[in-house]
């Protein structure tokens, strides 16, 4: 008991001291707590990533597109469900800060690639009917401040230009590993104006999605993917979707190790 009066008396000593070590200390579980938070956040799409999804991507680099005429070849191989594209958009949002990011989908269907993403019957209706509606995560919804049918400009960076998409779906997840910071419309909206305005740039789609009937055929199937397109003008590289997701981490590795020091 006396042990204790002497670190009651000695703490309220110097007040100020006291206080100083309270928040240093406050300071750095806070610190701790954002930099995990900001490294788990990093692998999420890892760790959210189907095993029956490969994405096949240009062998020279993820910034080369591929050719939509692949899609057909795919198709036929044993062992393919489905098959849909995704291509990055990578458009400004006021200030290249506001980063959060954007893909064109190649119709409503290829969200059925996707069932962790939960979204209202009626927001699908208008992603298929509307040339440039978006469907947005509900975190970028409430970074934003956005409401339902609101339209948000952007800037084309990949796609030079003035873009306006209308806001007509919310989704979220059905897990909390489930991304949900995406702003996904659909790809005619870029084809329509590359038809127009850059006419050598249509027919082309950033990635390719599919869907395999077993996750223990996913190398083989991969291989086979890739051997059809060997020696061609568009040589791919298939992965499963979370090797290409470690992809992207790998790309930020010194940042994170820099974290993980920390």
């Amino acid at each position: 008991m006396r042990f204790f009066r002497l670190i009651l008396n000695n703490t309220l000593r110097h007040k100020l001291r006291t206080v100083l070590t309270i928040v240093a200390v406050a300071i750095a579980l806070l610190a701790f707590g954002f930099i995990r938070t900001a490294i788990s956040a990093w692998y999420l799409g890892v760790t959210a990533s189907a095993p029956d999804r490969l994405i096949t991507r240009s062998k020279i680099s993820i910034t080369f597109t591929l050719p939509l005429a692949q899609k057909e070849r795919i198709e036929r191989i044993p062992g393919v469900v489905a098959v849909t594209h995704g291509t990055w958009f990578g458009g400004i949002y006021k200030d290249p800060g506001n980063f959060f990011p954007q893909f064109a989908m190649e119709n409503v269907e290829s969200f059925q690639l996707y069932p962790e993403f939960l979204i209202d019957t009626s927001a699908l209706r208008a992603f298929a009917t509307e040339r440039n509606a978006v469907i947005v995560g509900v975190k970028t919804m409430e970074r934003f401040g956005w409401k339902m049918g609101d339209v948000v400009h952007l800037t084309g960076t990949i796609y030079p230009g003035d873009w306006d998409f209308v806001i007509r779906g919310v989704y979220t997840g059905r897990s909390e590993a489930t991304d949900v910071s995406q702003f996904i419309f659909n790809w005619d909206y870029i084809e329509q104006r590359m038809q127009r305005d850059w006419p050598t740039r249509t027919g082309q789609v950033g990635w390719w999605v599919i869907k395999i009937d077993d996750p223990a055929k996913a190398a083989s199937i991969s291989t086979a993917v890739d051997r059809e397109f060997d020696n061609s003008a568009d040589e791919t590289i298939t992965e499963t979707e979370a090797a290409f997701q470690q992809s992207f981490v790998a790309m930020s590795g010194t940042i994170i190790l820099s974290l993980q020091i920390v």
